[in-house]
C-alpha cells in the first residue's frame, strides 16, 4: 500500500516475499495479488474499530443521552437530547445556501430532521478508516464480502462471509461479525498484478479529513500496517519452514535414513 495512507517500511517483507514466490507453485502475478490481499485484509481488520455494531450501539446511546442546558437569558438549566444541542449548535454554524433566510432556532420537524441527519452521519462513520480498505480489496478481489449479510425477505439469497477474513479475525482473536459502511470521501486505487515479467500489485488510497485529524488517523494507519506486513511475512516464513522441513523428510524417504 502507498500514498498518503502508509508509509510503513517493508524491506523485510519484500525480501521474504521474494524466497516465497520462488518456492511458490503459483503464478508469480497470482501469488503476489494473493499476497497483496492477505496484507490488505490484515490491515483491516487492525484498524480500530475492532467491532464495528459495537461501536455502531455506543454512538447511538452517546447521541441519546440528555444533559443539563441553559439557553441564554433562562434562569435554570433543563435536561436536552444531545443530539438536539448538536443540531443546534451546527445548525448556527453552517454556511446559508443562496437565498436562504438564517434560522434562529430549530423546532419542530425541522429539529427531528436536522437531529435524525446529525445521528445517522454519526453513525455512518463508524469504520469509515475501514472503508477505504475495502474498496482497495474489491479492487483485487471482486468477491470480498466482509462478514456477508442475511437474507432480509423470505426466498431471498443471503451473502456469505468472507472465509479468509473469519480466519485472519480469529487469528487476532477479535469477536466480530459486523460490516462497515462504503463512504464516498474515501478513494482508493488498486491493480492487481498481471501475468509478465516484472507483475505489480498496486493500492493507493486517501479519505477527506477534519482539521487537525491527519496525524492521528496516519498513526492508526502506519500502527495497523506495519503489524499487518509483520504477520505476513512471519507467514511467509512459516511456510518456507514447512517446505524445508517436507523436502527433509522426502530426502530420507529416499535414502532410507
Amino acid at each position: 500500500m502507498s500514498g498518503e495512507l502508509v508509509t510503513t517500511n517493508i524491506a523485510e517483507f519484500q525480501r521474504v516475499m521474494k524466497r516465497w514466490t520462488v518456492n511458490s507453485s503459483r503464478e508469480l502475478a497470482g501469488a503476489i495479488n494473493s499476497r497483496m490481499f492477505f496484507v490488505l485484509l490484515r490491515g483491516f481488520t487492525l484498524l480500530p474499530p475492532s467491532n464495528p455494531q459495537a461501536q455502531r450501539d455506543k454512538v447511538k446511546a452517546y447521541m441519546k443521552q440528555t444533559v443539563p442546558y441553559k439557553a441564554k437569558g433562562e434562569n435554570r438549566a433543563h435536561p436536552a437530547k444531545l443530539v438536539y444541542l448538536i443540531a443546534q449548535a451546527r445548525n448556527r454554524t453552517r454556511p446559508l445556501l443562496p437565498g436562504e433566510k438564517a434560522v434562529v432556532g430549530l423546532r419542530g420537524a425541522e429539529m427531528k430532521k436536522a437531529a435524525a441527519k446529525v445521528r445517522a452521519r454519526a453513525v455512518g462513520s463508524v469504520g469509515y478508516m475501514k472503508s477505504v480498505i475495502v474498496k482497495g480489496m474489491r479492487a483485487i478481489n471482486g468477491h470480498f464480502t466482509q462478514f456477508g449479510r442475511k437474507a432480509k425477505k423470505s426466498g431471498s439469497k443471503g451473502v456469505s462471509s468472507n472465509a479468509a477474513l473469519a480466519r485472519i479475525t480469529a487469528e487476532y482473536g477479535i469477536e466480530n461479525e459486523s460490516n462497515v459502511g462504503i463512504h464516498k470521501g474515501a478513494k482508493a486505487f488498486a491493480r492487481p498484478a498481471l501475468p509478465g515479467l516484472n507483475p505489480l500489485a498496486i493500492m493507493d488510497g486517501s479519505i477527506g479529513l477534519g482539521e487537525g485529524q491527519e496525524a492521528l488517523v496516519n498513526s492508526e494507519y502506519n500502527r495497523a500496517f506495519a503489524r499487518a506486513f509483520d504477520d505476513e511475512r512471519a507467514e511467509m516464513e512459516r511456510h518456507l519452514l514447512e517446505a524445508v522441513e517436507s523436502a527433509a523428510e522426502d530426502a530420507i524417504d529416499v535414502t532410507g535414513t
